[in-house]
């Protein structure tokens, strides 16, 4: 504590924090701050003072002592409840940015110049502390300037303690009012409701979006994410799809994640490929950033065990490189969460074949005479001078510029 008093007070530190700006899937942008280390420490001194006041609701995931295996796992249990037919998904628009910091303050004692100086950033504007981290407009720069100046700043670490305790007694009025008629599962600022029919439904939204806004200083505002639709039609939530089929809980991954992942993958691997004519030990880095991302990437996918298997088998291709140290390392990793099924293991973790060579640089896009210099079967020396006579286009000179059947026939031949 000693330590944590003296980082604070302490007057050569920099306390300048940089600003970014991203655009949001709703046409608004979400501004994030990057603290400087005196500023977090600051924040974290506020969670510990503040913070055993803060009390969330049992259904809430994302906040303290629950995190998003509980939600998962509470949404896989209303998913095989059959009572439920119907489901929607919903979050608070500008969460961080629609808490009234004056409530906040008259809620738990906090007095104002903490308020100003550790947890918004409204002395860091009044004393120029706020720098764009990249080029903005002087429009585009005061459109920032407006969205910091509302609510807690995202970056801090003591936003999400508070932000998310406005949502408990709206969740708990919500429990009160329906019951087990109709279910919503809450993490961080989004919500999934489920109900045994349309009509209920709609009226369990209107509910939740009122007391939201009672329990917010009318700040919070509600919006859809997804239409009203029946649970076996499928629904995305917190980065996963989930569906009932024959009366049992689904839970997959949506085809965009997926799409990414492939998309990723084959361009980390063919960065890997490229040669850059540095050292050796630059070959065996590339290898070791791949391994840390591929063990975050496949540790996300736990929840979805088929979607899992399925992104381990497509990286199986670094099967090539098992004599690096960080590739071994991987792959015992692996195999401590690849399915026990013994065809499924083998799949996985047998040496690679020519045939699955061959296709690896094919799923990189390598060009076949490439390939065939690689392999031994052509020379760099006939290889260059066969591309040359290609880009030379000897045909053009041949060929008169619209005799296109003569041209068709011959085009091959000359290639």
């Amino acid at each position: 504590m000693s330590e944590l008093a003296d980082l604070i007070f302490c007057k050569a530190v920099s306390e300048i924090a940089y600003a970014k700006a991203a655009p949001k899937a709703a046409n608004g942008l979400r501004v994030t701050i990057d603290f400087a280390l005196v500023d977090k420490a600051r924040a974290h001194l506020v969670r510990i003072s503040f913070g055993s006041l803060v009390t969330y609701a049992d259904n809430q995931a994302g906040v303290r002592g629950a995190g998003l295996n509980e939600a998962v796992a509470r949404t896989r249990a209303l998913f095989l409840d059959k009572r439920y037919t119907y489901v929607a998904e919903l979050d608070i628009q500008n969460c961080f940015g629609s808490v009234a910091v004056e409530e906040l303050g008259h809620k738990f004692g906090i007095p104002k110049w903490v308020l100003d100086g550790f947890m918004t950033t409204k002395r860091k504007e009044e004393e120029g502390k706020i720098v764009p981290r990249n080029n903005y407009t002087r429009k585009e720069w005061n459109r920032i300037i407006e969205i910091m100046g509302y609510g807690l700043p995202q970056g801090s670490p003591a936003s999400p303690l508070f932000a998310y305790s406005f949502i408990r007694g709206a969740l708990e009025e919500f429990v009160r009012r329906f019951g087990k008629r109709v279910a919503v599962v809450n993490y961080c600022d989004n919500f999934l409701v489920l109900a045994p029919g349309r009509e209920s439904m709609l009226h369990a939204i209107e509910f939740l979006r009122s007391v939201l806004k009672r329990h917010s200083a009318e700040r919070f505002v509600l919006n859809p994410r997804s239409d009203v639709r029946r649970i076996a039609d499928g629904i995305n939530f917190l980065g996963y799809r989930f569906r009932r089929r024959r009366g049992q809980p689904v839970v997959d991954l949506p085809s965009e994640r997926t799409t990414a992942y492939r998309r990723a993958l084959r361009m980390r691997l063919a960065e890997i490929e490229r040669p850059t004519g540095r050292l050796i030990c630059d070959h065996e880095t590339k290898l070791r950033d791949l391994s840390g991302w591929l063990r975050g990437i496949l540790s996300s996918f736990n929840h979805a065990s088929e979607a899992q298997f399925q992104a381990m088998w497509q990286a199986r291709v670094i099967r090539r490189y098992r004599d690096s140290p960080a590739v071994i390392e991987l792959l015992r990793w692996i195999g401590r969460m690849a399915p026990s099924d013994g065809g499924r293991r083998q799949a996985l973790f047998e040496p690679p074949s020519p045939w699955d060579t061959r296709r690896f640089e094919r799923w990189l896009r390598v060009p076949a005479w490439q390939r065939a210099i690689k392999s031994g079967q052509l020379s760099h020396e006939v290889a260059t001078s066969a591309a040359s006579f290609v880009l030379s286009k000897p045909w053009e000179k041949i060929l008169p510029p619209r005799d296109l059947a003569t041209r068709c026939k011959i085009l091959p031949l000359a290639r």
